[in-house]
């Protein structure tokens, strides 16, 4: 018989008296050892917390009173973290100090003397006792011997024993400023964590301890070891029990805890699919005692007020004056599902807003959310899958929630279900295949077949021909809620796929084909129909033959709205395509559609080497390349690549796109007048209004940044955001706006330039393209530096909405947006934030002078922040001197503004 354990924690992190200093780390590190407590088996009405004005010597003396009365044998636990005082004295004693002590002739009132403390310990009924103290300068004076002063009291064979770990005996202890824990109780956490399992020696138990404190340099604690010979104070059973309707997996539970001890402020987010028990494992983890906070059910993630919505949500929760400030909510664990986040890609925002106010976070969710999550916040997050029912959980279950008798196919059902319980009762239910004639249970498994395989069912009749299916078969898979109806097609119940998977059936692999292609060509815009042919050919194999429908199921997905929704099926045209290294119709639209995301990343691994062209696709594999290149930066590349197609293709449309990916990539590289030359040919040769429209769009744009005839640039500009807005190319119409806006706002001309902004931002808004999006706040950065200054409330809005949003792989828009941003951080003396963004500028700018010119300028910039003002005029003069024989006039009033910006403050900040 398992013996129960009754634990007694104390955190005190603030004092009655004032004179006593605050321990941010005691109160917390109390909360997380309750909590592991609890978790780990230990119920939770066994558990007493003291924190903070609970813990009254009057409070602690009642609480030793109640526990004298108990008659049962017990192991006990005791806990104290705070404030320890040793007196002068000859003889000096130990106390600890609890809320209302205070110190009055060098000896501490109202406090309890470690001696005191042991003795009220070893005179409960507790067969073990366990004393973990974190505090200062403590030492025993008087060991007692439990086991000895038992039989003294009469009570023959005593099996009492003590053990006592003193954080660091009589020197100081230690906790993390930064992160608010004792070094102590983190290792003794952590230590508890390894050894719950088994029945551990003291020995091993404070090895583990030692070990985590000398890595440290810290000092070791005192111990104090009688008649004790194993730790068992958390051997609890952890297998499961029924709790109402639920099955409480406890196991499940201390594993989770062990997760949450063994890390500081990660995100923890449990995996599980729909009836993986979630829902119950929350409920079990909540606990309001132990600050284990659920929020599911009370607030949706709103990323415009991220902060008051979170907050208030808390608050509503806690309705308790104790978390007055959102740094009290450190001490708390919010427990929160996934559906909480009004839209998943809110997450990015959310992580921050939990790391930069030191929060904990368990989230629950049907899958993995790293894909989520900017490279940056990964490593912040820890993902552990629920395993799924063993064996016997599964039979409990079965037996609770069907009267049939979980024996029937119970082995196969259990395989099929993988512990899933409402998949479980679901085959207990439903399970078709027992007792059927032979010829009719391999009609139907010849159906299950073919529904895996091609994963919806359009049109019956096409289906059954193709795969000779009967229609008895397909009736009885729908009547058993196999098959089911959604919309316009069928697809099958998850447990068909697990029979298949599981049984090994035999898959039809040129019927599936066969079938997808025919459909495909029947139905070219179904939604459904176009994802499940590119999985399809994914699972199968790309053929020639298959090109032109998946070209079509390609466009068809392209221009469904929100698009969002379709980029999983686009990557798996990746994988269709990189299995065969060929080019095709199919895979250049796809490379477009990469291209049109803001995903060139993927685009870029669709042009590889070696492929295989025909003739006739060669033109338009070159012009991809090319704008690929200058998307990323390769200037020189693109310029090559768009010179091929012009040399050797007569299409006019092609070459128009040739000349204008060349023109873009002069432009970008700083040569003016050959961009302007390949600008006009196309202007004068173009009949297309979206050719014309482009072309004049950069012949303004040129014409107003190095000619300054700004008259004639805002007529191109005008002139071509009217043509490109009847083109419907919104992106073409933003190019306009924002370059206009540019150009007036570098000639001295602000509400003009913010009136074309404005313009600008409205269509980025509505294009849902991030690098549009970026460089439009980029271009607004610039403006309102110059009218409402670096601090404005304009600017510290857009910067954080950039920040957001700044893992990009279009290097052209990153190298201006890295130069922008370190321009604007030296201006608001953030040296940290600008050295960052400086540092990233250097080696994308370093070979192309027109950008590399702001990067010299931001350096001396720093240079002068840093008071080293002979660096700082070495990269001025560098700067201006690059811009003077580049005749950069708009470049160098920028360089010039900046520096005068930052000379007004620069002996204010020094």
């Amino acid at each position: 018989m398992l013996i129960p354990t009754f634990a007694c924690i104390i955190g005190i992190s603030k004092y009655k008296d004032d004179s006593i200093s605050n321990l941010p780390a005691a109160e917390i590190d109390a909360i997380k050892l309750a909590r592991s407590l609890k978790n780990w088996g230990i119920p939770q009405s066994n558990i007493t917390l003291f924190l903070n004005e609970q813990a009254t010597i009057k409070n602690i003396e009642t609480y030793f009173s109640k526990l004298r009365q108990l008659k049962e044998k017990f192991n006990m636990l005791f806990y104290f973290c705070g404030h320890g005082f040793r007196t002068s004295l000859p003889h000096p004693l130990s106390f600890l100090a609890f809320f209302d002590s205070y110190i009055e002739n060098k000896y501490c009132i109202n406090g309890l003397s470690l001696d005191q403390t042991i003795k009220k310990i070893i005179q409960v009924n507790s067969i073990n006792s366990y004393i973990f103290i974190d505090a200062c300068y403590l030492r025993i004076n008087n060991i007692p011997n439990p086991k000895l002063e038992s039989e003294l009291d009469e009570k023959k064979n005593s099996q009492k024993g003590l053990l006592c770990l003193l954080s660091s005996g009589i020197e100081k202890s230690f906790e993390d400023q930064a992160e608010h824990y004792g070094y102590f109780t983190d290792a003794l956490l952590k230590s508890l964590s390894q050894i719950r399992l088994y029945n551990a020696s003291p020995t091993t138990f404070i090895d583990l301890i030692n070990q985590q404190l000398l890595e440290k340099n810290l000092p070791l604690p005192e111990v104090y070891n009688i008649g004790i010979q194993q730790i068992d104070f958390l051997l609890q059973k952890l297998s499961f029990e029924w709790e109402k309707n639920n099955l409480i997996r406890k196991n499940v539970l201390a594993s989770i805890q062990d997760i949450s001890v063994n890390q500081h402020r990660k995100i923890i987010c449990l995996i599980g699919k729909m009836g993986s028990g979630k829902s119950t494992i929350c409920k079990q983890l909540e606990s309001e005692k132990f600050k284990m906070i659920c929020l599911q059910d009370l607030c949706k993630i709103n990323e415009k007020n991220l902060t008051d919505s979170f907050i208030l949500a808390v608050e509503n929760k806690l309705k308790n004056k104790f978390y007055s400030s959102i740094q009290s909510y450190r001490y708390c664990i919010f427990l929160v599902d996934s559906f909480v986040f009004q839209d998943i890609s809110q997450l990015n925002s959310f992580f921050r807003f939990i790391d930069e106010y030191k929060l904990n976070l368990l989230i629950f969710s049907n899958k993995s959310l790293k894909e989520f999550l900017n490279k940056d916040l990964q490593s912040f997050l820890i993902e552990w899958e629920i395993p799924p029912f063993n064996k016997e959980e599964a039979y409990q279950l079965l037996k609770k929630n069907t009267s049939n008798s979980p024996k029937i196919n119970y082995e196969l059902i259990q395989l099929v279900c993988k512990g899933n319980p409402l998949k479980l009762v679901q085959s207990c239910k439903s399970f078709p295949l027992d007792n059927l004639p032979i010829e009719m249970e391999k009609n139907i498994e010849n159906a299950m077949a073919a529904i895996y395989s091609s994963g919806i069912v359009l049109d019956e009749e096409l289906f059954r021909k193709t795969f000779s299916l009967t229609k008895s078969s397909l009736t009885f898979l729908e009547q058993n809620n196999l098959l089911l109806k959604s919309k316009d097609y069928w697809i099958a119940h998850e447990l068909l796929y697990e029979v298949v998977e599981n049984k090994q059936l035999t898959i039809n692999k040129k019927a599936t084909i066969d079938y997808w292609h025919k459909q495909i060509e029947k139905l070219p815009d179904h939604l459904e129909g176009c994802r499940s042919f590119i999985v399809t050919i994914k699972c199968f194999g790309y053929e020639d033959w298959l090109d032109n429908c998946l070209e079509s199921s390609f466009y068809t997905l392209y221009h469904h709205k929100p698009i969002e929704e379709n980029i999983s099926f686009f990557k798996d045209g990746i994988d269709i395509f990189l299995s065969k290294s060929i080019i095709s119709k199919a895979s250049l639209l796809l490379i477009e559609i990469f291209i049109e995301l803001d995903m060139s990343n993927f685009a870029r691994k669709l042009l590889f080497k070696n492929a295989k062209i025909k003739r006739s696709l060669r033109a338009k594999y070159k012009i991809l390349q090319a704008i690929i290149s200058w998307k990323t930066g390769n200037f020189f590349e693109s310029i090559k690549y768009s010179s091929e197609v012009i040399n050797y293709t007569k299409n006019p449309i092609e070459l128009c796109q040739a000349f204008f990916n060349r023109g873009i990539s002069f432009f970008l590289f700083g040569k003016f007048k050959a961009a302007f030359s390949d600008f006009s040919l196309i202007h004068a040769r173009a009949k297309d209004e979206k050719c014309i429209g482009l072309s004049r769009c950069m012949l303004g744009t040129i014409i107003g940044l190095k000619e300054k005839n700004i008259p004639k640039s805002k007529e191109l500009l005008e002139s071509s955001a009217r043509l490109l807005y009847k083109s419907n190319d919104f992106a073409g119409v933003w190019l306009a706006w924002n370059n206009l806006s540019e150009i007036m706002w570098k000639i001295g001309k602000y509400r003009l330039s913010e009136i074309y902004l404005e313009k600008a931002l409205k269509i980025s808004n509505k294009i849902n393209n991030k690098t549009i999006q970026l460089e439009t706040y980029r271009n607004s950065l610039l403006l309102y530096l110059r009218t409402e200054g670096a601090f404005s409330k304009k600017i510290n809005s857009i910067l954080s909405d950039i920040e957001k949003n700044i893992f990009l792989p279009e290097i052209f828009v990153c190298l201006q947006l890295y130069n922008t941003l370190g321009t604007i951080y030296c201006l608001r003396y953030n040296l940290k934030k600008a050295i960052y963004y400086v540092k990233k500028a250097i080696p994308l700018t370093v070979n192309n002078s027109n950008f590399h010119i702001l990067t010299l300028s931001n350096i001396s910039l720093l240079y002068f922040l840093l008071n080293k003002k002979n660096k700082a005029n070495e990269f001025y003069n560098r700067a201006i001197n690059m811009a003077e024989e580049r005749k950069q006039d708009l470049i160098l009033q920028q360089i010039h503004f900046d520096h005068k910006k930052l000379a007004s403050k620069t002996t204010q900040f020094t």
